[in-house]
């Protein structure tokens, strides 16, 4: 016998008989209960019984605490392994599209990257006023929606130039980054940015501002109405905002126009269709983006939470185990 577990069992014995703390009177060896008085006999069997049910009680809730921290483990595996298909799907789609995903927030910048248009790159980043635009925000002119908002328009001024037997505008990446970046200063400034040498026409509050450099200047032959009408001018750029920088329209329209240039120049419906490809190509990878992000994100929460649950169960194991060792020692001792 272990004189350290000596102390232990008066500890218990104490604790389950109510006496007070007088170790000298517990036996100093394993009771010999024929040589005791009948009532000492009782008294010894009463303290056994109450040692095998603590013994009984300690073992039960150990073996509770094991097997909720087995079932645990084995939620916690699974979500383990989910989240570690959905991170590998993860993987793997990023890597298909490595090219794409840095341009999909990034708006029309994204897309002439993508194209490998250069020259409208730097209009957009390097620009007099580049500070005044806002690179994909969904108001500026530099956002998708409203870059695709813009073709309707340009259409309207080549069918408005073919009516007076004008060739048809074309269309430029470079001229269309021009009025996008003019377009986001002049919104807030309600003027002409001037940045570059083109000749421009800039409006704010008109749903169609061709009413304005059209319609209601042809008669007279206002300085809109020429500019849009110079059979001169070969190639057009569009842009078309909502930011209402200046707090007083909810909406402005620029045009800028210019001579043929070395640029490649597309037809509008060309320019458009090439345009959508990349604009429906990046409205799938945002929803597919988003999805494999909550799906990820979703089970990396969940394997945490249950990793936290399995800890947790784990160390009540460990601690109902040690309760269940403590009183079989106890009892081994006493009886």
């Amino acid at each position: 016998m272990k004189r350290g577990w000596i102390t232990a069992a008066c500890v218990m014995m104490l604790a389950l008989s109510g006496c007070g703390a007088d170790q000298s009177s517990l036996p100093a060896q394993t009771p010999n209960t024929a040589a005791q008085p009948q009532e000492t006999r009782q008294q010894l069997q009463g303290q056994d019984e109450k040692l095998r049910v603590e013994l009984d009680r300690t073992k039960q809730e150990m073996e509770a605490a094991k097997q909720k921290m087995e079932s645990i483990f084995a939620d916690y595996s699974k979500a383990k392994t989910a989240f570690e298909t959905v991170n590998s799907e993860n993987e793997t789609f990023r890597k298909e599209n490595e090219k794409l995903l840095p341009l999909m927030d990034q708006g029309t910048l994204g897309f002439f990257t993508y194209v490998g248009a250069n020259d409208a790159v730097d209009v957009l980043k390097n620009a007099k006023y580049a500070s005044s635009t806002e690179i994909g925000r969904p108001e500026d002119a530099t956002s998708l929606e409203n870059m695709r908002a813009s073709f309707p328009h340009i259409k309207t001024s080549n069918i408005l130039r073919e009516s007076e037997e004008l060739s048809a505008f074309k269309i430029t990446d470079k001229m269309m980054a021009i009025a996008q970046s003019n377009l986001n200063w002049s919104d807030e400034h309600q003027a002409h940015s001037e940045q570059f040498e083109v000749a421009e026409t800039f409006i704010s509050g008109k749903e169609s501002p061709y009413q304005t450099w059209y319609d209601a200047e042809r008669e007279d032959e206002g300085e809109h109405y020429r500019i849009l009408m110079n059979a001169d001018y070969k190639l057009t750029g569009f842009a078309y905002c909502t930011a209402n920088r200046s707090g007083e329209n909810e909406f402005s329209h620029c045009q800028v126009y210019a001579p043929e240039g070395e640029e490649e120049a597309f037809d509008v419906d060309a320019y458009e269709e090439r345009f959508n490809e990349y604009y429906n190509a990046v409205l799938e990878l945002q929803t597919k983006n988003a999805d494999i992000t909550q799906r990820l994100e979703s089970a990396k929460a969940e394997a945490e939470r249950l990793q936290q649950s399995y800890e947790e169960a784990n160390d009540a194991y460990l601690t109902a185990n040690d309760a269940y060792e403590n009183a079989q020692r106890v009892y081994d001792w006493y009886t």
